[in-house]
């Protein structure tokens, strides 16, 4: 399947759970099975037809993912849905890695979160959500490459 193709459906994907992460601070567990078995169908797809197999930026984008859900689950610093939703990047997304794309997401997030705080909107204890911060991190790649 066209990369550019991909991207869109991902874009959308993510400005779904976005909408969610926003409004109820948890996203739709039963929603996002469905997008990884659509992400993994569409894997399947490209490699019946195409003969496209899994590279190492899938293995390892995939892997990083599992760990973050791991992370979450221990440490309930980051959301499990976050992990996730990773992985489900993971596999929609081979252009660029998983872990740039979380790096990224972590700097917008600690500047927004750093703004909130300097003008008072937000206490320190306040939760942000991180899927808004990862479909800006997939858009801002889109822009620059």
């Amino acid at each position: 399947m066209d990369e550019n193709i991909r991207w869109m459906i991902l874009l959308v994907e993510l400005l779904i759970l976005s909408v969610q992460d926003i409004h109820r601070r948890k996203i739709n567990v039963s929603i996002l099975v469905v997008m990884l078995i659509g992400a993994i169908m569409l894997l399947a797809g490209d490699w019946i037809i195409y003969g496209i197999t899994p590279d190492m930026k899938m293995v390892t984008g995939i892997l990083f993912g599992v760990l973050v859900a791991a992370a979450g689950h221990f440490t309930k610093i980051i959301g499990e849905g976050d992990g996730a939703v990773l992985i489900l990047m993971a596999f929609m997304d081979r252009y660029c890695s998983v872990i740039t794309y979380f790096m990224m997401a972590i700097t917008i997030a600690s500047v927004t979160a750093l703004l909130l705080l300097a003008i008072g909107k937000v206490k320190r204890k306040y939760e942000i959500p991180f899927i808004p911060f990862l479909l800006f991190s997939l858009m801002g790649v889109a822009l620059w490459s």
